[in-house]
């Protein structure tokens, strides 16, 4: 082995020296760096706990504070609006839930048939007349909307129609005009009745079907 070949493997040993030693300054300093940081954050929790028993931090501070020190982004849930679940009808549909609104529209004198549970031009015709008159949008449909405002007007007209007792008369009777969502019960506890004596007067039975509008006696 001649000298000019020593020479360059010393040469390259201390350049591989040189690397290692690079390469370890720069994990210790990485690693001074993360302690450093953890020791930040240790310290930064004791102090929040310190304040909080001391009642100088508030828990809604001391969370803020938390989430800051773990870069924690909390998004919100979006609140949904409350939509309104009712069945919308149009013309061609049927049922129950129709007549029982047919019959509102007859009583407030929007329709003069008979309530038939039918869908049709006439109950359509109706239904533009009455949300024009409620300043809603002529759709001719029973949207929730709509169903909403005729049980709001037949509600104060029946508490217009509805009829109070003579106080100086002892066997007179009040006429109870049925609401939305009423029942035999609450009326008989309405006006402090049985339910037996309301079905007498009314010929009517315990499980009979009230409709909205529908004129009862009461005893």
């Amino acid at each position: 082995m001649n000298i000019e070949t020593i020479k360059y493997i010393i040469i390259y040993f201390l350049i591989f020296v040189l690397i290692i030693g690079l390469t370890s300054v720069f994990i210790v300093k990485e690693f001074i760096e993360q302690a450093r940081e953890i020791e930040i954050q240790g310290e930064d929790m004791l102090n929040m706990q310190l304040a909080l028993n001391n009642g100088t931090l508030s828990e809604e501070d001391s969370k803020e504070q938390e989430q800051e020190n773990n870069s924690e982004i909390i998004i919100e849930p979006n609140e949904e609006d409350n939509e309104d679940n009712r069945e919308v009808f149009e013309i061609g549909d049927s049922g129950e839930k129709i007549k029982e609104f047919q019959e509102i529209l007859y009583k407030l004198k929007y329709i003069k048939s008979n309530p038939d549970g039918i869908f049709g031009p006439v109950t359509e015709k109706a239904l533009k007349k009455f949300q024009k008159t409620e300043g809603l949008e002529e759709t001719g449909r029973l949207d929730g909307e709509t169903q909403k405002a005729l049980e709001r007007a037949i509600e104060a007209e029946n508490d217009d129609r509805e009829e109070t007792p003579d106080p100086n008369n002892q066997n007179s009777s009040k006429v109870h005009i049925v609401k939305a969502n009423e029942n035999l019960y609450s009326i008989s506890k309405k006006h402090d009745v049985t339910i037996a004596d309301i079905c007498k007067v009314n010929n009517i039975s315990e499980n009979s079907i009230l409709n909205i509008g529908q004129e009862l006696i009461i005893p």
